[in-house]
């Protein structure tokens, strides 16, 4: 009987280092493991003469992992032969993780097992994937966009310098850049607006988890209130949609957003498109341009939502999960589908949550997004540019890279909206010195 700590130890390390393996399951894990190596190598090797007959498998291919003899002679020729070697065991352990990346990249075991296995993880066991989060009732969350609201304040100086620590190249502080941004504009006489749209789990945390069905406010990461404050303190004029739209959620049983997508129904377009108009009616610019009247026209969308997309599930499952929504389709004076137009007063910068319905791409339909509702209830033409992914910069590099190629998209502007994902403020990257 142990009695001792220093005792229980000794026989603990003695029991991990001696594990008894009898010989009949020995062997049934060696069969077991050899069974599917060479399963698995026959899989791809089939697959890969049925993509292309007349060529070698790239599976059992060995010459691509050797490094490239002239680049090693030439070293050697340089710096010696063990500068040439150590370049050489480089090469070869490169070359190596390519081959492994390309074959589970194009494998068909991946794309047979991956399908069915996070069907089983997120639809019967509640698990989520790399990207995604399963909710209540069908609904799907963006892994980036649960981590916003439930992680630590983004202004905080430890996740400042851990995110500096992890790329000393990144801008994690987004006050700056919105400072440098409306001292620009002003600069050139141009109002400016900022509208950081609110997440899914912000608004609908009970759809994530039961605990907060019976939440009185809004999930936000801990820095916003004081990121909020901060900027507008800077004079920096910002829409904050958040408490319109958990008001709006409270009365209404339609949804603000998509139960199998990041981004935001009609209706949660309709509900941010009526705040900004009349925001910006409220800060009586004085436009040179007419008004503009635009008709519309009713339309129907039917998709996969993008984070339903990431799971990857059989094609079955993800047809019978697709959302159907209607659109409110805006129409230029000529009956034609609304595009943007280079000589309007207002410019819209905008993320994925402008381009949803707007752009054909993303399978939601046409001139029916943001933009196109705002400039029908403005009444007046819009110019945009939008881009799905990195609103934290990647609209307002766009607008300085264009002006340094010699098209100036603030020539005639009387307002800027800067519109990009919440999330933006605690992953994005907020470079300045952007020559606007």
């Amino acid at each position: 009987m142990l009695t001792t700590p220093e005792e229980r130890e000794r026989q603990a390390r003695n029991e991990v280092g001696q594990t008894v393996v009898t010989a009949p399951v020995s062997r049934l894990l060696t069969a077991g493991a050899l069974v599917f190596l060479v399963g698995t190598l026959g899989w791809h090797t089939i697959a890969d003469l049925r993509a292309d007959p007349g060529r070698w498998p790239s599976v059992l291919d060995p010459r691509t992992l050797p490094p490239v003899w002239d680049e090693i002679s030439s070293v050697a020729a340089v710096d010696g032969w063990i500068d040439a070697l150590a370049l050489a065991n480089e090469r070869v352990g490169v070359n190596i993780a390519d081959y492994e990346t390309s074959l589970e990249e194009r494998s068909p075991l991946i794309d047979a097992l991956v399908p069915m296995v996070n069907l089983v993880v997120t639809s019967w066991l509640g698990g989520s994937t790399e990207s995604v989060y399963p909710g209540r009732g069908g609904w799907l969350f963006y892994r980036p966009d649960v981590e916003y609201v439930t992680g630590p304040g983004f202004l905080e100086p430890e996740r400042l310098a851990a995110r500096l620590l992890a790329d000393p190249d990144v801008e994690p502080d987004p006050r700056a850049a919105l400072i440098e941004l409306r001292d620009a504009l002003q600069a050139r006489g141009i109002a400016l607006v900022v509208v950081p749209v609110p997440l899914k789990p912000t608004i609908y945390p009970d759809r994530y988890v039961r605990r907060a069905e019976n939440a009185v406010e809004p999930m936000r990461n801990t820095s916003q209130a004081a990121w909020l404050d901060a900027v507008r303190a800077e004079g920096i004029d910002i829409v904050d949609l958040t408490a319109d739209f958990w008001q709006a959620r409270q009365i209404d049983d339609v949804p603000l957003y998509l139960r199998s997508d990041t981004h935001w129904t009609p209706a949660g377009v309709d509900l941010a498109s009526d705040l900004l108009a009349d925001h910006i009616e409220s800060l009586d610019l004085d436009w040179a341009g007419a008004p503009r009247t635009y008709s519309t026209a009713t339309r129907q969308a039917r998709n996969q939502g993008d984070t339903l997309a990431l799971l990857n599930l059989p094609q079955a499952q993800a047809d019978r999960a697709a959302e159907r929504v209607t659109l409110t389709q805006v129409l230029d004076p000529e009956g034609q589908g609304w595009q943007p137009d280079p000589t309007a007063e207002i410019l819209l910068l905008g993320d994925s949550f402008a381009n949803i319905y707007s752009l054909e791409a993303l399978g939601w339909g046409t001139a029916a997004g943001l933009t196109e509702q705002l400039s029908l209830r403005l009444g007046r033409p819009l110019d945009a540019l939008r881009q799905n992914d990195a609103g934290s910069y990647a609209t307002r590099q766009l607008l300085a890279a264009q002006r340094q190629q010699g098209r100036d998209r603030l020539a005639g502007k009387r307002l800027v909206i800067y519109q990009f994902a919440s999330r933006e403020l605690a992953i994005g990257d907020w470079r300045t010195g952007l020559p606007y």
